[in-house]
């Protein structure tokens, strides 16, 4: 046997003497002690994996990088929270099981979105599939069980996507506690912003003109004030003086309404300078 053939049969046997394959008891050992560890010192804060494999000990950490492996691949246990200069962020997941029928439609979504990274809310009430292409960032969004997706949006920055899916995500994240009892956090003259589109960010005001029995309100379009910082997108802020169209009645879910079947207005808190309302402006595109 020639040296190079001596030295290939080595290398062979200690990777198999290293075990490519951990013992699966230890890792569901490991992975109790990750879960264990997390809720202790990363308590409801997102964390990177690097930062929960540096608590391992010595020989543990082979065996905690396969569970960390497996509680993300396998098991669904942590959802992405941001992507930093070191990697993605995680936190555990909501262990709310997710039903038979909701398997099927996230497993066809992911399938359409294979390679994309994946935004799922805690209570499975909204999904966001995230990538670039062609140096835009875009996102592409789910509500429920739906296999349409409710928008299809590409920005011009990382920023303005974030702000975008974060709001989006939130109007449609349900509390159980609100379920069971409607909240109306709104007074007249209150603003409230809808944000919607395919391929484009539309931005829509409307201002409460009245309160309606306990959870109820009736609103009515108003204008915006526009600025266009580049070719077919730019800022705009709500125009209080001009309305558009006629009053509608809508049910309240604490600040938010529900306009039609694919949009939502949420409340837009101003900031009161020398005694006057002053909006932070919103970013609104055209691309069609």
């Amino acid at each position: 046997m020639s040296h190079h053939q001596q030295q290939a049969t080595s290398t062979a046997q200690q990777n198999k003497a290293c075990g490519a394959e951990l013992p699966q008891k230890q890792v569901e050992q490991a992975k109790k002690d990750i879960l264990k560890m997390i809720k202790s010192e990363f308590p409801n804060t997102p964390v990177t994996f690097a930062k929960i494999v540096a608590q391992a000990k010595g020989s543990d950490l082979k065996l905690w990088n396969e569970a960390l492996s497996q509680m993300i691949k396998q098991d669904g246990l942590f959802v992405q929270v941001e992507k930093k200069m070191l990697g993605y962020t995680y936190r555990l997941k909501d262990p709310k099981p997710m039903t038979e029928a909701m398997m099927k439609v996230d497993q066809y979504r992911d399938q359409m979105n294979e390679g994309r990274e994946k935004i799922l809310a805690d209570d499975h009430s909204s999904v966001v599939y995230q990538y670039d292409l062609h140096g835009s960032p875009i996102a592409i969004g789910y509500k429920g069980r739906a296999k349409k997706a409710t928008f299809h949006v590409r920005f011009k920055s990382e920023d303005a996507r974030s702000e975008y899916v974060h709001e989006w995500m939130s109007r449609h994240t349900k509390v159980e506690a609100e379920k069971k009892q409607a909240v109306r956090n709104l007074k007249v003259g209150d603003v409230l912003k809808s944000s919607w589109g395919w391929e484009q960010t539309n931005v829509d005001y409307y201002l409460v003109t009245k309160l309606i029995g306990k959870v109820s309100v009736e609103i009515v379009q108003i204008g915006k004030e526009i600025v266009e910082t580049e070719y077919m997108q730019g800022r705009c802020v709500p125009d209080k003086n001009t309305v558009i169209g006629e009053p509608m009645k809508r049910r309240v879910d604490d600040v938010s309404v529900r306009i039609d079947s694919n949009s939502y207005a949420r409340k837009k808190a101003p900031k009161i300078i020398a005694g006057c309302e002053v909006f932070d402006s919103d970013f609104w595109s055209s691309y069609a």
